[in-house]
């Protein structure tokens, strides 16, 4: 079953908070899952990569996130410039995509690429 919501890569570790496409929050003609931010605020660590996670700002690690287009039927997948294939193949697997766009987008940069990085 495919899934719509965000993601995080700590210490190539995928932390991610998702639902069914099905229990998606409607957005214009997107439908999409979870909120970054708030993601990381209202974590509780409970594992080492929570806690790395938690141990930086929310910003710090590569993210992105899965939007299904109720329109055209297709997914998109937003992505920090940094993630490699291994990382996308997680992705997809995690998300249980078949298909989908991957695009870079400028909103999603990790402390590495974005050269305004304050911790």
């Amino acid at each position: 079953m495919a899934k719509v919501g965000i993601f995080f890569f700590i210490n190539s570790k995928i932390l991610m908070d998702a639902v069914s496409v099905e229990n998606g929050e409607p957005y214009g003609d997107a439908i999409q899952y979870g909120e970054h931010y708030n993601f990381w605020d209202l974590l509780i660590p409970r594992s080492d990569v929570e806690r790395a996670f938690k141990g930086r700002a929310y910003d710090a690690y590569p993210r992105g996130r899965v939007i299904f287009f109720s329109n055209t039927g297709e997914f998109c997948v937003y992505v920090d410039r940094c993630l490699k294939k291994k990382q996308l193949e997680t992705i997809f697997l995690e998300f249980g995509l078949e298909t989908a766009d991957v695009k870079f987008d400028a909103h999603y940069k990790c402390a590495r690429c974005n050269p305004h990085f304050q911790d």
